[in-house]
């Protein structure tokens, strides 16, 4: 199991620094939107549920990551807009910045446990 829970983190990890790059980069197409999706949509929400361990099942934990997720995009889009300071790939990095924060606290915290 634990293979299986590093494997999840670092797949995370992965999308979550390849979609403000390839959004940056300018890479358009299919594979951009692949990328960015579940950053978007999943993510950030599944990242911070990992990370509280509020429900075990698996079609539980995946509503509320996707609720979770869609809350944060709204948070962090209208604070860009009130600051007028709205950019794409300024959002991005900053619900990349989310998950890979939540997912290295979780990794972390199962270290401290095992140790």
């Amino acid at each position: 199991m634990r293979k299986e829970q590093d494997v999840a983190s670092l797949t995370i990890a992965t999308l979550a620094v390849a979609a403000p790059t390839m959004v940056a980069l300018g890479v358009a197409g299919p594979l951009r939107t692949a990328v960015a999706l579940p950053l978007v949509s999943l993510l950030p929400g599944l990242a911070l549920v990992r990370l509280v361990h509020l429900i075990e099942h698996l079609n539980s934990t995946v509503v509320l990551a996707v609720a979770v997720s869609l809350a944060l995009d709204v948070f962090a889009s209208l604070t860009m807009v009130y600051l007028h300071a709205w950019s794409v790939v300024g959002v991005l990095a900053l619900l990349a910045v989310v998950t890979l924060s939540a997912t290295v606290a979780r990794h972390m915290g199962m270290r401290r446990k095992t140790a």
